[in-house]
């Protein structure tokens, strides 16, 4: 079997679209994140409910934040729509899909274009 012409030694177009909209964070970047976080996640369950949605807006606003804001805010963040958010949920929520921490190994996952018709472990 043949491989296609032009694939045998260039990464796929895939793997480095996935690898450049990685926004990789140092550590200090995170420690900030995760202090704002935890300024606004009052009862220290790791998690960001409804009413500590509602005590950081009154702090930030200087009044009472009407409930159409606090769900406002609770829908933008609550990506998985359980009515907490979790610190991967507000880091993605600000940072994007792509983040990733300063020094984690990265595996990407890539279709093996290169192989089609047998098994990839054959390498």
């Amino acid at each position: 079997m043949s491989r296609r012409p032009g694939f045998e030694s260039r990464p796929s177009e895939y793997s480095q679209s996935a690898l450049a909209r990685l926004r990789v964070l140092h550590e200090a970047e995170i420690e900030e994140f995760r202090k704002d976080f935890d300024a606004t996640d009052e009862d220290k369950d790791g998690q960001i409910s409804g009413k500590e949605i509602t005590n950081m807006l009154e702090k930030q606003l200087g009044r009472s934040p009407t409930d159409e804001e606090v769900n406002a805010m609770l829908a933008e963040f609550d990506v998985d729509h359980d009515s907490k958010i979790t610190f991967h949920e507000y880091m993605t929520t600000i940072c994007g899909t792509g983040w990733v921490a300063d020094g984690v190994n990265l595996v990407v996952a890539v279709p093996d274009l290169c192989s089609v018709g047998r098994p990839t472990n054959t390498w």
